[in-house]
């Protein structure tokens, strides 16, 4: 094996630990809560995140001490190896100074001042697929059906259905014409009982789009 494959496969293996068992363990004095890098097990339990059903993903959630905003990820989605949610974190570039002085200096007011920078929940949509070690910057929206290209670092709102890629994520195209993408956020199929949902994997794992919005249609 060359050293340049084995260096590889021993940076997979190092990534793969740390999303598996996290460097949680810290509690934020401020809100009682854990903080640091967490895998999507411990951000949910300990009510950093919520995610919907049978999402499923091996991603590390960031949260930095002082930090209230949460990650929520809807239902059916899928996250690849490596990818980074970062809940927050961010300095104050409206200040006159990025640096944190109480923080740092250990001065009144630290962590309570408005440093780091109060941010939005991310919010995920249903059925989206994030790719390797794609990075989602705090406050960040991903509509439903949406798909983030790999390694792609994105921030603000991604349309429902679109694709984006890049540094920083562009939208590339949508998945769907729009008029597609209207009525199948209209039949919003993730939130039917699990039991019609397998009953409608050949449509659903199937490119006739209008045909699944058809059979959508004449179910009810």
């Amino acid at each position: 094996m060359e050293q340049g494959q084995a260096q590889r496969i021993l940076r997979r293996l190092s990534r793969w630990a740390r999303t598996q068992v996290g460097d949680a363990g810290a509690t934020d004095p401020t809100t009682g809560e854990l903080f640091g890098s967490l895998t999507l097990p411990e951000a949910t339990a300990s009510g950093r995140a919520s995610i919907g059903a049978r999402s499923y993903g091996e991603a590390t959630v960031h949260v930095g001490r002082g930090e209230t905003a949460r990650l929520r990820v809807g239902a059916y989605c899928s996250i690849a190896a490596g990818v980074q949610f970062l809940v927050g974190g961010n300095h104050r570039t409206d200040w006159v100074s990025t640096y944190p002085f109480r923080v740092l200096f250990g001065l009144p007011g630290a962590w309570e001042d408005g440093h780091p920078r109060p941010e939005r929940d991310i919010e995920i949509g249903n059925d989206v697929w994030i790719g390797t070690e794609a990075m989602v910057l705090p406050g960040t929206r991903i509509g439903d059906g949406a798909v983030v290209g790999a390694r792609a670092v994105v921030s603000g709102q991604v349309r429902p259905y679109a694709i984006v890629a890049g540094v920083p994520a562009k939208e590339i195209r949508r998945r769907f014409t729009d008029r597609q993408v209207e009525e199948l956020l209209a039949v919003r199929w993730w939130d039917w009982p699990e039991e019609r949902v397998l009953a409608s994997v050949p449509l659903l794992s199937n490119g006739d789009v209008d045909g699944f919005l058809r059979s959508a249609r004449a179910s009810g």
